[in-house]
């Protein structure tokens, strides 16, 4: 005998009753996915526009969401947009992978002006 066909809500129901579903919960011991830089007030990132490839890692690294990515003559790349509010952890140029970001002391740039562009 042939089971009847199952639609996708019939079948989650018959799978959730096979299984009991138990709440996740931390496990003290473990340690958290990534550990909290420091912060290092007066420390900010640089970025090498003319290397800069646009891929967003920087951006994605960010907890406070300073950094996004700005269109300038057809490429993208990353800007920094509240340089005072920035903490000076380091994750974007940690995160970043082609080495683009550096951490300079007493005021770094994000911005595209410092790019020197050509058309060919």
């Amino acid at each position: 005998m042939v089971a009847p066909p199952m639609n996708a809500v019939t079948a989650m129901n018959a799978v959730t009753a096979m299984t009991p579903m138990t709440p996740m919960t931390p496990d003290p011991a473990m340690p958290s996915p990534r550990p909290a830089r420091p912060a290092r007030p007066g420390w900010l990132p640089e970025v090498d526009a003319a290397r800069c490839t646009g891929c967003g890692w920087c951006v994605a690294a960010c907890d406070l969401h300073l950094l996004s990515l700005e269109v300038v003559q057809w490429r993208k790349i990353s800007t920094l947009h509240d340089a005072d509010r920035c903490t000076g952890c380091s994750d974007c140029a940690v995160k970043c992978p082609f080495h683009v970001i550096t951490m300079r002391k007493g005021g770094g740039r994000l911005t595209p002006a410092t790019a020197t562009h050509s058309c060919t």
